[in-house]
């Protein structure tokens, strides 16, 4: 998996901030383990999208999550 998308640009958030952010989220999905992790991470979803805005905004993000190319060059950016 592919973790920069060159369709969204989400440099507001520190590069330690966003390791930080992945190494508890993995945490929390081992915590809901094999039975909760989809529901875990349906809520989670619903509740980021709540804070983010904008309807087209969310789709684009979902848009680039399902894109499979490789991504392009996007000059050190993470997302």
């Amino acid at each position: 998996m592919h973790l920069v998308f060159n369709e969204i640009n989400m440099s507001a958030l520190a590069f330690g901030d966003l390791e930080q952010f992945y190494d508890e989220l993995a945490q929390a999905i081992d915590a809901a383990g094999p039975q909760g992790e989809q529901l875990f991470l349906a809520k989670l979803v619903v509740l980021m999208a709540s804070e983010w805005g904008t309807l087209p905004r969310l789709l684009q993000m979902v848009a680039a999550c399902l894109n499979e190319s490789p991504p392009p060059d996007t000059s050190g950016h993470l997302f």
